[in-house]
């Protein structure tokens, strides 16, 4: 199994000689390139991989160097060679409540968290291949995980349809932040319950989006106040992911 790290600098490697191949092997109407080509990437379905999941929603990489796809068919677990599948069709219980799967996230141990639909969070146990559900809210359901992120100090950030939960690295809940009608001070808090994308920037300033807009977590992100974009119409802009590049733009 490969690392990622391997992998990145062997598909590194393989562009640069396909570009060096192409530059020497490229007629005027681009034929010799075509014919010297191989394959690059081929449907993993077709090796009789993931039905029901070809339109994935989520992916992820453990920290064994499995790559992880989950959508509304369920969850498939890619060795490099066929997938190993999770849908409620199996013979077997695997211990996730809802095989509508729309967030999954490695966290920085390499420990696969998994955000359904209907069924909560739940998290995976190699050992045994099977998932174990994490309460969230022990009085009604949250609705659909919709998005995860490292909180710096080993636990998690859980944006769900109902609010957002920190977690420990034991996925037990540390605190739930809500949209506050009237809150005091007026904006401090999140502009609505439901947070579709959660991301913990490198100065450990966590970032949420939704419906309602982005905002920027403040006092230790105990609080968040609403930041304004260019959005046509003059709207909130519906916020449903995000990244942080290399020079520390969001």
């Amino acid at each position: 199994m490969l690392t990622k790290r391997r992998g990145l600098r062997l598909a590194g490697a393989v562009l640069a000689c396909l570009a060096s191949a192409r530059h020497d092997a490229r007629g005027d109407d681009g034929t010799a390139w075509r014919l010297a080509a191989d394959t690059l990437f081929r449907p993993a379905v077709a090796d009789g991989g993931a039905p029901g999941m070809l339109l994935p929603l989520a992916m992820a990489e453990d920290r064994a160097g499995f790559l992880w796809e989950g959508g509304e068919g369920g969850l498939g677990r890619w060795d490099g060679y066929g997938f190993r599948l999770y849908t409620d069709g199996g013979t077997q219980p695997d211990g996730l409540a809802d095989h509508h799967i729309q967030s999954l996230h490695a966290d920085r141990q390499g420990i696969l968290w998994v955000g359904t639909v209907n069924g909560g969070l739940a998290r995976y146990d190699p050992a045994a291949d099977h998932f174990a559900p994490v309460a969230l809210d022990g009085e009604a359901p949250v609705g659909c995980v919709w998005s995860m992120d490292d909180d710096g100090a080993g636990g998690l950030w859980v944006g769900t349809s109902r609010g957002l939960f920190h977690l420990d690295d034991a996925g037990r809940v540390l605190a739930r932040l809500h949209h506050q009608h009237g809150g005091s001070p007026a904006g401090a808090n999140l502009p609505a319950d439901k947070v579709e994308a959660v991301l913990l920037d490198r100065q450990g300033v966590l970032w949420t989006g939704g419906p309602a807009g982005l905002a920027r977590g403040i006092d230790g992100n105990s609080r968040f106040i609403g930041v304004a974009l260019p959005v046509p119409g003059g709207g909130p802009a519906d916020i449903a992911h995000m990244l942080e590049d290399a020079e520390g733009r969001l």
